[in-house]
């Protein structure tokens, strides 16, 4: 009787000492996973890629690390278009699905990356399996709109309009599909009549959505609907003041106040905000380049245009286009060999403008 108790005691000793082995992996799992997400949301592809190979390595029926591995990949493969980190990508969402057939967003995000290479019936056909795995009428509603977009970027417009109206079958209150939708037909298609009926949807669902306004003025623009498209501006303006007074050191907002003043045709007061913007965030170079064209294109203030491009250049000293409008301002103020530099350097960046 001793032999076996002492016998039970062993085995449930052993089974501790596995389990505990097993936590222990899994916990240090876990944190490569946080660490490969952190990674990722910083830029940082190449160390999150290392940081989810490191989670398989202690668990390599992981699916979640699988797909967080592909999306990574496939994030990475976009920003420098390199074919064989796709290629890559594609094999860590088909060992997610293997691992895990009802899968939806390891389907989804290949289906994407798919359209981005221009591989549309593979693309398509993927979405038609994820559409059959898909329990959540959220997860049907973002298939469809997957769907949409690789019709519009086939510029069949017929197909594009369908899925839309699943997307919104499926998710009417969804506000995201409704601009993204718009932007679609407008951006894609060239369809901004059509592409109003969605942006004005999605006001009414939210009267203080900023970006559905600013789609709908840039629709109207290009409709040559000028007074509507102020009209619609404005009330995007309206919604940044109510946000800067709430937050008056957000470089961000001061941006984009610029930005809405400029297409507005407010130039004057566009650089006040860009002002702002830059004096808040000295690295802001958009800020800076933005408000250096237009004191010189639109307020022929040349001498202060270049001290904008000189803020441009000590955020980013790369950037050939900056050196090439610097040039432009500095002839402008008659100071040709200053300007000669300056243009020299733009070649020497590879600026061809």
């Amino acid at each position: 009787m001793k032999t076996n108790i002492a016998l039970l005691l062993l085995s449930l000793a052993a089974l501790l000492v596995t389990l505990c082995t097993s936590l222990g992996a899994e916990s240090r799992a876990d944190s490569w996973l946080e660490k490969g997400q952190e990674l990722g949301r910083n830029g940082s592809y190449e160390e999150a890629v290392k940081a989810y190979d490191n989670a398989l390595e202690l668990d390599e029926t992981n699916a979640e690390a699988w797909l967080r591995k592909g999306t990574i990949l496939s994030l990475w493969a976009g920003s420098i278009n390199d074919e064989g980190l796709y290629e890559g990508a594609f094999k860590a969402f088909d060992r997610a699905i293997e691992l895990d057939p009802q899968q939806t967003m390891g389907r989804l995000v290949k289906a994407n990356s798919l359209l981005n290479l221009g591989r549309y019936n593979e693309s398509l056909n993927i979405l038609d399996e994820a559409i059959k795995t898909a329990s959540q009428n959220s997860e049907k509603a973002q298939i469809w709109f997957e769907k949409a977009h690789l019709f519009a970027e086939q510029g069949n417009y017929n197909e594009t309009t369908k899925s839309l109206e699943m997307v919104f079958e499926l998710a009417p209150q969804d506000i995201d599909h409704l601009i993204n939708g718009g932007v679609l037909l407008s951006a894609v298609l060239g369809r901004n009549d059509d592409s109003l009926k969605y942006y004005e949807r999605a006001i009414q669902i939210d009267p203080d959505n900023k970006l559905a306004w600013i789609n709908k003025a840039n629709a109207l623009v290009r409709l040559n609907r000028t007074g509507e498209a102020t009209g619609a501006y404005q009330e995007a303006l309206k919604i940044t003041n109510k946000s800067l007074m709430a937050d008056p050191e957000d470089s961000d907002l001061w941006a984009e106040k610029g930005l809405l003043l400029h297409n507005m045709g407010n130039s004057e007061e566009a650089v006040k905000a860009f002002a702002n913007a830059t004096r808040i965030d000295p690295g802001d170079e958009p800020s800076w380049k933005m408000m250096g064209v237009l004191l010189a294109s639109e307020l022929h203030r040349y001498d202060e245009a270049a001290q904008a491009f000189d803020g441009a250049l000590q955020a980013n000293p790369e950037d050939g286009q900056v050196w090439s409008l610097k040039a432009d301002a500095l002839k402008a103020l008659g100071k040709s060999a200053d300007a000669e530099a300056a243009y020299a350097r733009a070649k020497e960046l590879g600026y061809k403008g």
